[in-house]
Formats: structure tokens, sequence, C-alpha cells
């Protein structure tokens, strides 16, 4: 079920949000959450939805140096 949400995240298709969200339904304990995190945020970021972006980059157990930049970029975008 990830690779099939991964695979819609990587051909920008609509549902991938759908997608995220049944895997996560299902399978509460799965060993993907920190990927999933991750896809969403950068999903999010994208999308300019800066609000649920910055949710998603704190899941994130080891972020990388982008994913910081990001998530910095969110607050400021948000003006927070």
């Amino acid at each position: 079920m990830y690779f099939n949400a991964r695979c819609s995240k990587e051909l920008f298709l609509i549902d991938v949000f759908f997608l995220y969200n049944q895997l996560n339904e299902e399978f509460p304990h799965h060993e993907f959450k920190d990927e999933v995190a991750k896809d969403l945020a950068q999903i999010y970021y994208r999308e300019k939805q800066y609000e649920n972006a910055i949710r998603y980059f704190l899941m994130i157990k080891d972020p990388l140096n982008e994913e910081l930049f990001k998530l910095a970029y969110s607050y400021f975008s948000i003006g927070a």
C-alpha cells in the first residue's frame, strides 16, 4: 500500500491523500511512518499548504537539512 501511494505521489495524482490516509488507518503501526510523513510534508509544501506541511515535517524523526529549511520556510510563510 505504501508503494502504491508513493507512486501516486511521484505521478502527481489526486488520490495520493486518500491512499496515504488509507494506509495509516488500516495499518496504524506500519514500518513506513517516517516515509509517509516525509512524503506528505513534501506534497503539502509543494502545494503551499504550509500549516499542513508543518504538521508532517514535525513528525519526521531525523529530518535532513532540506526538510529543516522547508519547515522553517513554512513557519515564515504563515507568519509564525
